[in-house]
């Protein structure tokens, strides 16, 4: 019971309920509103960026522009996005919802593309992801000022390729570049040179004297190669012999290698034929036209079985005797040398019985030259007396002091071979 105006009232439990439903409905209704209210302002203030013009400029100075799309306010801001770079545009002014008139400074800005970025005054921002482009002078000479080698570009980074232009008619670029100690060779290369355009290539030392340079005819690209460069600084000159062009590249790029490292081999001796590992470094990833080398003798192209840049496997030739240095040669130089032991093969003896004094014809492989400790000895007794030695035949006389059947052997600075018995005879 409940009064009203001095009379008693009574409420019901129907009633209590009717109230209840209609403040929920109230309140469901004005959240209701809220929420689209707050829709319709994040609709608002999130713009939109659908093009910009001009979309591209020299970095030499400013540009105006006009930037379209949607919800743009008062009081927004305009900017270009490289990474971190930022251009903040000046003298921004809001047309209309969908237009905004502004100039950026583009002056000395890193050329490539850009994107576009309008913010509100909320924060709330829209971007035209690479909308915009920042070209060099002459539309896309994209490093200029390099016309000399004070005002060369770089330093460029080794292994990068870099796209230029030859804009204008007498244009010259000029690129600069760092080559730190120990390096066997530096390689320029120019390519992708305009169709109807012949462009050189120049190699400058830090004092300006000329140590390389490559003039291929036509579009014809050019490749210079400075076997073990000082370390220092050097210039590129790209230089016009005909042609030009503002809207057709050419690329340039530059690469330092060292010279092959043999750190270790394994095994240390072997008959010809058996397989050899060297480990090191800088042998290059893939073979191409390098080689190994036993002593004087290259290694033909069927004795490879496998090539890396740290390892390769390699046979030992036929050819080579004795105790040899084995060494790499690469495009970038010749790497030291490691002793290898090539152990000398008999495959036959001819005849296998005969007196004293008498010759004897030993077959085989991995004999070297008759230098130093090699000899031919029966038993223990050396022979003393040849008629002839090469890597694959010896002719020896039978030496005094044996009998019966005594093993055969050839010695080397490389090791002992196997033996075949030999029968003296009366």
């Amino acid at each position: 019971m409940s009064r009203v105006r001095g009379r008693k009232v009574k409420t019901t439990r129907a009633s209590m309920k009717l109230v209840a439903i209609v403040a929920i409905l109230s309140l469901a209704s004005l959240f209701a509103v809220s929420v689209g209210a707050q829709a319709a302002l994040a609709d608002v203030a999130s713009p939109g960026v659908s093009s910009i013009n001009p979309n591209s400029g020299a970095n030499t100075g400013n540009v105006a522009v006009v930037v379209t799309g949607s919800s743009f306010v008062n009081g927004l801001h305009v900017e270009l996005d490289k990474g971190a770079s930022m251009i903040q545009a000046t003298g921004v002014s809001v047309t209309g919802s969908t237009s905004i008139k502004c100039t950026l400074d583009l002056t000395g800005a890193v050329a490539g593309p850009w994107d576009v970025r309008v913010t509100n005054p909320d924060g709330h921002a829209g971007t035209l992801i690479g909308g915009f482009t920042i070209t060099g002078p002459s539309g896309n000479d994209t490093f200029e000022p390099n016309g000399t080698t004070a005002q060369a570009y770089g330093p460029l980074t080794a292994g990068v390729t870099y796209e230029s232009y030859i804009a204008v008619d007498g244009d010259l670029d000029f690129y600069k570049l760092t080559v730190p100690a120990g390096y066997a060779r530096l390689t320029a290369r120019m390519s992708s040179i305009p169709y109807g355009c012949d462009y050189d290539l120049v190699l400058f030392d830090a004092t300006g004297k000329k140590v390389g340079g490559s003039g291929n005819g036509n579009n014809t690209d050019e490749q210079i190669d400075l076997a073990s460069p000082k370390a220092g600084q050097y210039f590129l000159e790209v230089k016009p012999w005909t042609g030009f062009s503002a809207s057709d590249s050419y690329l340039i790029s530059y690469t330092l290698t060292s010279a092959p490292v043999i750190k270790s081999i394994s095994p240390a001796s072997g008959v010809p034929g058996a397989s050899v590992t060297l480990a090191g470094s800088s042998f290059g990833s893939v073979k191409d036209g390098s080689s190994v080398i036993f002593g004087s003798v290259q290694c033909s192209s069927n004795l490879y079985l496998s090539w890396s840049a740290d390892k390769i496997v390699v046979k030992v030739p036929a050819g080579v005797g004795g105790n040899v240095p084995i060494s790499i040669s690469t495009g970038a130089g010749k790497s030291n040398s490691i002793g290898f032991k090539v152990v000398p093969q008999i495959d036959s003896i001819s005849p296998t019985a005969g007196k004293i004094g008498s010759s004897l014809t030993i077959n085989g492989q991995g004999f070297g030259s008759k230098t130093g400790a090699a000899s031919v000895y029966f038993g223990k007794a050396k022979a003393t007396v040849y008629s002839s030695w090469s890597n694959y035949i010896i002719k020896v006389n039978v030496p005094a002091g044996i009998s019966g059947t005594v093993p055969v052997q050839v010695v080397t600075d490389g090791g002992a071979s196997q033996v075949r018995n030999y029968t003296v005879t009366k």
